[in-house]
């Protein structure tokens, strides 16, 4: 079962995204899977009460018992986007596109990232390739807007029209996208 949200803090696009998926715990053992969701639960109450240290330290230690865990190193990426630690989050995001390439939410994120890092040319390769399989409205006008931008600068009209007109059916009103 995959739990997600998406909540915009404050110095522009800072993200909270609570990833929580626990399928795949069948393969470690019960002990170990127990200890799992445990350190999950302790983040999740952590980024709750806005203490984004305190989940880093649970993801961290989800890590040591899991290093394959993308969940808790996407999360890590998270906590480290919402402290403006854009290098760290970029490492962490990276490292989890690396255990699921697919996963589209991750690329918009380290997307994000990489444009605070002054990197738009990859940037754009992530924001093109999540935008149109994101699911998460805010996630997804976010990253939008972000591409939208960067087609824009680099003249890439054709690419940005057909942004822009996916933006405007999916957020009529929005004075940020007209």
């Amino acid at each position: 079962m995959k739990h997600y949200s998406l909540s915009t803090a404050s110095v522009g696009c800072v993200f909270l995204f609570f990833l929580m998926t626990l399928d795949g715990l069948s393969q470690t053992s019960s002990s170990k899977a127990a200890e799992i969701r445990d350190y999950m639960n302790q983040a999740q109450k952590a980024l709750r009460a806005n203490q984004p240290n305190a989940a880093a330290q649970a993801y961290q230690a989800i890590l040591r018992l899991d290093p394959g865990n993308i969940e808790a190193r996407a999360n890590l990426g998270v906590v480290a986007m919402s402290t403006g630690d854009w290098s760290n989050a970029a490492e962490d995001l990276d490292a989890a596109l690396k255990l699921q390439p697919s996963d589209s939410r991750v690329q918009a994120l380290l997307g994000l990232c990489l444009i605070r890092l002054g990197r738009p040319a990859e940037a754009v390769k992530l924001l093109s390739a999540a935008f149109p399989n994101l699911e998460d409205p805010k996630l997804k006008r976010e990253a939008g807007l972000r591409l939208l931008s960067i087609q824009f600068e680099t003249g890439d009209l054709d690419k940005a029209s057909t942004v822009l007109a996916t933006l405007q059916e999916l957020y009529p009103g929005d004075a940020a996208i007209s």
